[in-house]
């Protein structure tokens, strides 16, 4: 009677732990399926992420191809309105020069013409004289 009280204790117990060892089985699945239901979550977002910083990569690169257009442009702004200030004092001393050309070439035209007007006058001068 012992013995069957042994086996029947013995049987009971082996369910026993047979029931919390599935149980734990159970529970142990259900948390490796949660894991792996994370996991898959992490790799979403991981992808999600690298996609966004690939994006912000793109972004940044494009704004300072742009930046670097419009300093460029702002550059070639600056440089054109020096050229355009050096081009127009290079014609006010065009036309300063001209002007100060033009008084001397009238001044050369009133020497030449008082000259012959002189030599006229000597060679009249000359002439009665001579005669």
């Amino acid at each position: 009677e012992r013995l069957a009280e042994a086996e029947q204790d013995l049987e009971e117990n082996s369910q026993a732990l047979r029931a919390e060892a599935d149980e734990r089985l159970e529970s142990l699945q259900a948390l490796f399926l949660e894991e792996q239901e994370r996991h898959m979550e992490l790799r979403s977002t991981h992808a999600d992420l690298a996609q966004t910083t690939q994006d912000l990569r793109q972004q940044i690169a494009s704004f300072i191809a742009e930046r670097q257009s419009r300093q460029n442009s702002s550059d070639d702004a600056i440089e054109l309105e020096e050229v355009q200030a050096r081009l127009e004092d290079l014609r006010a001393q065009a036309e300063s020069s001209r002007l100060e050309l033009q008084a001397q070439l009238q001044d050369l035209r009133l020497r030449a013409e008082q000259a012959e007007a002189l030599a006229e006058s000597r060679e009249s001068m000359l002439e009665l004289e001579a005669a």
